[in-house]
Parts: C-alpha cells; structure tokens; sequence
C-alpha cells in the first residue's frame, strides 16, 4: 500500500520478518519535509575542503557549498562529484542552482552573515602627481 497524505507523508511497506514478505509488515512513514530541511542544515554545515575554493585559497575553512558558482558546480557534474556525502550535497546544490532556485539558500546566508565574498579585496594605489 504505498500513497500519500497530502504531499507530505510517504507510507513505505517494510518486510520486517524473515518468513517473507507475507509475513508482518511495517508502515513507516518517512515525512519528506523533514529530509528536506536535514539535508539544508547538512549543506549549511559543509565547506568546500580542496580545490580553488577550498580553505588554501578561502582560509579558515573554505568556502560553503552552498556559495560555491554554479560553473565550478556544473565541471563536477561533466567530470564526476567526488565519493560520499559531499559528493551527494554537491550534486543536491548544483541541481538546486540549475534549477534556478538559489533562493532556497537564502535563509541560511542571512544566518551566517550574507553571501560569501569569492573576489580578494584589490590593494589600492593612489598615485598622485
């Protein structure tokens, strides 16, 4: 019996019992929402740990992920994401950007103190004559 609530609550039928799938079975419910806002809190908490972006070049600990352009998302999604989970909150990011909701992400900017600044402030010289 799978189905929904409302959009919002999945039922899923779980084999609990070794004797088969005729046998006990289990509704658990899975609230969608809930995953969707664990894995926004996860893609808060991650910060780009190598490459151009990575805590070398944006000390202390690199960029966020979620800041990260959406070019240098889009060469991950040509040439592969790394393995593991920051490989899946990139993929998650660079879908979200290419599907033009960047704005998901603005709640947690505001947290943090607003977009993060990928361009070095340029020494001024004043040359006067």
């Amino acid at each position: 019996m799978n189905g929904h609530s409302r959009g919002r609550c999945w039922i899923h039928l779980q084999d609990c019992c070794k004797g088969g799938p005729s046998r006990g079975k289990v509704l658990r419910i899975v609230n969608r929402e809930t995953e969707a806002v664990a894995q926004l809190e996860q893609i808060s908490r991650y910060h780009m740990p190598f490459g151009m972006f990575g805590p070398k070049r944006y000390p202390p600990k690199g960029v966020p992920i979620y800041d990260l352009p959406a070019e240098y998302l889009a060469w991950f999604a040509l040439n592969g994401f790394p393995e593991g989970r920051l490989g899946e909150l990139l993929r998650v990011v660079y879908q979200t950007k290419a599907d033009g909701c960047d704005g998901v992400f603005d709640a947690i900017r505001r947290k943090t103190g607003g977009r993060y600044k990928l361009r070095q402030p340029r020494k001024r010289a004043w040359k006067f004559e």
